[in-house]
């Protein structure tokens, strides 16, 4: 097995410097990089606090959805949460955590608040919700409502 901190080393140096097509998710290698390369990979992000650039931006992202903190998904992925796609992107990130009832609320929320055609995104992921959960009335009450 590869050494976990220079796997961090090397996720930074591809993902920040060497490429930019790959996306190197800390999320989906949090095994692979245990705490002590998952550590070296949050120390590198941080070093970066001035930039501004796409894949830092990510890079915060997956590490507060690595974290499981709501808070700073909302905030990254959410920002002022007044457009669908907003409400999208925090509902999606709390479905990587498995907090149905969250993503429900958010999904929700969304709904009750935005407009427009990226709303059905907002339904898919209340309707999958339901669906896992074996509420099937619940599914057809949210199609109804949308259609």
């Amino acid at each position: 097995m590869a050494d976990p901190v220079r796997l961090a080393g090397w996720t930074v140096r591809f993902w920040f410097a060497d490429q930019d097509l790959f996306v190197v998710d800390p999320v989906r290698y949090q095994n692979a990089l245990r705490e002590e390369g998952v550590a070296a990979y949050r120390r590198a992000v941080a070093a970066r606090e001035h930039e501004d650039t796409f894949a830092v931006r990510y890079a915060r992202e997956r590490l507060a959805v690595l974290d499981g903190n709501t808070h700073g998904i909302v905030r990254l992925l959410g920002g002022v949460l007044t457009r669908p796609h907003q409400f999208v992107q925090v509902a999606e990130a709390i479905a990587e955590l498995g907090r149905d009832d969250d993503v429900l609320g958010w999904s929700m929320r969304g709904i009750a608040e935005t407009h427009g055609w990226q709303t059905g995104r907002l339904y898919d992921l209340a309707c999958e919700t339901h669906a896992r959960r074996g509420e099937p009335l619940e599914v057809l009450g949210l199609r109804r409502s949308q259609h």
